[in-house]
C-alpha cells in the first residue's frame, strides 16, 4: 500500500534547461505546482551521486546544489556513465 500512495502522492519533476537558466517545476496531486528558477551566479554545483541499492546494482542521480543550499534531484538513471552523460549535458547547455 505504501508505494501505491506514493506513486500517487509522489512529485513529478521536469526540468527545463536552457542557456544561463534551469527551470525545475514540481508536480503534485492535491497541491499547487511549484517552480524553481536558477541562474549562474545561484547554482554551487551539479553533482553525480549514488543511489545504494539493497538487492540489485546502485542508480545514479543529477543534483544541482544551489548557493543557498537547496537541493534539486532528477530522477534516477541506470549506471553512473548515463548520469554523468545527462549531467555534463545539463552543465553544457546552461554554460553556453
Amino acid at each position: 500500500m505504501p508505494m501505491i500512495w506514493g506513486g500517487l502522492t509522489g512529485p513529478a519533476v521536469h526540468w527545463t534547461v536552457g542557456p544561463s537558466r534551469i527551470e525545475i517545476v514540481q508536480k503534485r496531486p492535491f497541491q499547487r505546482d511549484k517552480h524553481h528558477v536558477f541562474q549562474p551566479g545561484q547554482i554551487e554545483r551539479f553533482e553525480t551521486l549514488e543511489c545504494p541499492a539493497m538487492e540489485s546494482d546502485s542508480t545514479w542521480r543529477v543534483t544541482i546544489v544551489g548557493r543557498d543550499s537547496r537541493r534539486f534531484d532528477t530522477r534516477h538513471f541506470g549506471p553512473r556513465k548515463t548520469a554523468d552523460a545527462f549531467r555534463e549535458r545539463i552543465e553544457s547547455l546552461f554554460n553556453s
